[in-house]
């Protein structure tokens, strides 16, 4: 049976974090195409940092990043969740910060409130105000540099203009979560646009589904202390929950499009 393209690259992900190397002539005859489909498969991934082309195959590189598209089709129906959860925490009047992300997608998805400022370095939480005539009191784009596989802007404009603002809110994404190491990230280029996003907030709420406690990645974005409310999933062991509400940090359960 024939695949969209994102159920095959997907596919070969998976493989990839089983096996590590992969062979093009098992991926056609696995998937039932052409080598040359496949070969641009590899080249499409390769291209977003998820894997790293060898002769006859691919390889995992040393940093595995899924692509955006990738990682937007995981954990669907928590994310979704938790951003209904999320929505309800903004009021009319609040400036909020709204960081890049899959979760926080799932947040612009569910703003209702309308005399708000929204800032960002999300290109698609802009598309998604504009595209679906969803009109805020004001939505600012912090300008930057374009990092294709995540669709945020980074890089010293993103950062300068995080720097120069004020917020009541933000709603920051992560890729991991450790009790000890705090928050990390995959990515190192993005810190520095989370970094000046907390310091510009009164509150930081972090939107991140079960799949990410327990993760350490490469790079710390900041000490859980800094975090004032955690929106998960019922996923998230209540050991955990209880260690983090002990630090003073609220953490919010949203299940069946109900917070608990």
């Amino acid at each position: 049976m024939s695949r969209f393209p994102i159920e095959r690259q997907m596919e070969i992900i998976s493989l990839l974090q089983n096996q590590k190397t992969v062979k093009i002539e098992n991926l056609s005859r696995m998937m039932n195409v052409s080598e040359n489909t496949i070969r641009r498969d590899l080249k499409l991934l390769e291209s977003k940092g998820t894997l790293k082309r060898i002769k006859g195959g691919a390889m995992l590189p040393d940093s595995f990043i899924q692509p955006f598209q990738i990682r937007n089709v995981e954990f669907k129906e928590e994310k979704a969740l938790i951003g209904k959860g999320a929505a309800k925490l903004i009021n009319e009047g609040d400036i909020i910060i709204i960081d890049a992300g899959t979760t926080t997608l799932y947040l612009a998805k569910n703003i209702e409130k309308r005399d708000i400022t929204v800032l960002t370095n999300f290109v698609d939480i802009a598309s998604e105000f504009y595209n679906n005539n969803r009109e805020v009191k004001k939505l600012i784009l912090s300008g930057g540099i374009t990092r294709y596989s995540t669709h945020s802007l980074i890089g010293p404009p993103a950062e300068s203009f995080f720097a120069q603002v004020n917020a009541d809110k933000l709603f920051l994404g992560a890729g991991g979560l450790h009790l000890s190491k705090g928050l990390t990230n995959a990515n190192m280029e993005e810190i520095p646009v989370k970094r000046a996003m907390i310091n510009s907030a009164k509150q930081i709420i972090l939107l991140a589904d079960s799949s990410k406690f327990g993760k350490v990645l490469l790079s710390q974005i900041c000490p859980l202390e800094r975090l004032d409310c955690i929106i998960t999933d019922h996923k998230v062991p209540l050991q955990i929950v209880d260690q983090l509400e002990n630090m003073n940090i609220k953490v919010i359960i949203a299940e069946n499009e109900h917070l608990i």
